[in-house]
């Protein structure tokens, strides 16, 4: 199962924001030590910003399941087209729309999921033994039973390397989140503290240990200069009007 996020900070922002809570820590770790907090915590706190940052991104393994993705693809327009070729040639030998039907009950192949193709090919490899000695005949070589046979061997190991690489994916990024959380629980743990530390005897020292101040500041920053310019906009068009 994977961590779900519970903070609203980018990747390097938390990392970025865990060194400046350990550098105002330090500051004031004679405060923070009567709470229990060790210099040992804080190196533990260091160790996993690295490991943090020295984890693979998503990145990597997005451009792996794109690759396994593309593979698969290829596989399964192969595989189709030679399904094709099969039904053509079976359609030669088992003559009528019906008769077809007691073997395919459709053969609509175009847009079917991988492992739905992949299920016709081998239904179509059973009717083609039956059929085999007319098949034959008809154009069929016997090198071409083998290579069908191959395609869909190809095509099986193509989805099984894509889920492969999926789950791979999926992993990281649960193992990525669950190292993010931990990040962020100490964040919390010693923002909580700061505060608590400096609240009603110096501002300036309490706003620093605010987790998200920039954040907000940003935001009342925006609006504010909306709302500037919103007046303005509405101030000139009332010139116009004049």
């Amino acid at each position: 199962m994977t961590t779900q996020l519970t903070y609203n900070y980018s990747s390097a922002e938390i990392t970025s924001r865990c060194r400046q809570i350990i550098q105002l820590v330090n500051n004031d770790m004679k405060m923070f030590a009567k709470f229990g907090v060790t210099e040992k915590e804080l190196d533990t706190l260091k160790k996993k910003i690295t490991d943090y940052e020295n984890f693979p991104e998503d990145k990597i393994f997005a451009e792996k399941v794109s690759a396994k993705t593309k593979v698969k693809t290829e596989k399964e327009e192969v595989l189709r087209t030679e399904i094709r070729n099969f039904l053509l040639h079976i359609s030669i030998v088992i003559i009528g729309k019906q008769e077809m039907k007691k073997y395919f009950k459709s053969q609509k192949i175009t847009g079917i999921p991988t492992t739905a193709l992949i299920e016709f090919g081998e239904k179509v490899v059973t009717v083609s033994k039956k059929f085999k000695s007319k098949l034959l005949n008809v154009g069929l070589k016997e090198e071409d039973f083998d290579s069908l046979k191959n395609n869909i061997k190809q095509a099986k190991i193509a989805v099984k390397d894509l889920e492969s690489v999926r789950a791979e994916r999926v992993k990281n990024t649960g193992r990525r989140h669950e190292l993010g959380k931990q990040l962020y629980e100490k964040l919390v743990k010693f923002s909580s503290l700061g505060k608590n530390i400096w609240k009603g005897k110096n501002e300036e020292n309490y706003k620093r240990y605010l987790l998200y101040a920039e954040y907000y500041q940003k935001v009342k920053d925006k609006r504010e200069q909306y709302l500037k310019d919103k007046k303005e906009k509405e101030s000139n068009s009332l010139k116009d009007k004049d």
